[in-house]
């Protein structure tokens, strides 16, 4: 199974995925002060990052942050009816989900995502 960092700013957003995560099988470490993250964020035997953060700017900032340091495979998950900041996060390098999701959707694409590579 993979391990995941979790990147969220929403404490309840962050405890649901992580848990439907490690349920599933994975083992997920958890991140919730982004802008320490994006530069200490131990991402070493990291096999994804999930990131769900509210604002696109904060999204793309720690995707670019990451992608500075890394180049781990980075998934963004992002409300629909924002077509410029999936372009701007394709453009860093991130692969998108979009909104509406359930948890199990994450998971089931997530899992997805780590068998194709």
């Amino acid at each position: 199974m993979a391990r995941i960092l979790v990147a969220s700013d929403v404490a309840r957003t962050r405890i649901s995925i992580a848990g439907a995560l490690t349920r599933a099988g994975h083992t997920v470490d958890r991140v919730s002060h982004l802008r320490l993250a994006t530069t200490h964020a131990d991402v070493r035997g990291v096999d994804v990052v999930l990131v769900d953060l509210g604002h696109p700017f904060q999204q793309e900032q720690f995707v670019a942050g990451l992608r500075a340091r890394s180049d781990l495979p980075i998934v963004v998950i992002v409300d629909t009816f924002r077509v410029w900041a999936v372009r701007r996060l394709q453009a860093c390098g991130a692969s998108i989900l979009t909104h509406p999701l359930s948890v199990d959707d994450i998971v089931q694409q997530l899992e997805q995502l780590l068998t194709s590579r």
